[in-house]
């Protein structure tokens, strides 16, 4: 995961998160494109904190992909233009558990134990 988001371009713009969730719900979490189906699907969604593109989709997305059983981990890059709100209602239940928040993408590294430390308490086979 530290690889990944040191590869995380700070990019500003279009925040389309509904679209983020409907292609992993349609594209990624797939059986034809490699979706295992034994094991628990998971999302990590890191955004700026507000959808400006297709915002009126992003909770209906969002529900979909819980529905198929995906769980959905939301960390807000405060900006701004800050939603809160947002975020919180894209991540899976409890917040505490499935929402972060980091004041910049130079800090990610320091959310980082604590958001691996939840995926991976989420999924110990030994007591799935």
């Amino acid at each position: 995961m530290k690889k990944a988001v040191d590869w995380i371009p700070d990019v500003t713009g279009n925040t389309n998160i509904s679209g983020a969730l409907r292609l992993a719900r349609q594209e990624i979490f797939n059986y034809n494109n490699g979706d295992r189906l034994d094991v628990r699907n998971v999302a990590l969604i890191i955004s700026d904190g507000k959808s400006n593109r297709d915002e009126r989709l992003t909770h209906n997305e969002a529900n979909a992909l819980k529905v198929q059983g995906t769980r959905i981990y939301a960390v807000a890059v405060k900006s701004t233009d800050f939603n809160e709100d947002e975020l919180q209602d894209i991540a899976s239940d409890p917040d505490r558990d499935h929402y972060f928040s980091s004041p910049s993408l130079a800090n990610l590294p320091a959310i980082r134990y604590s958001l691996l430390k939840h995926v991976c308490q989420q999924y110990d086979p030994f007591n799935s």
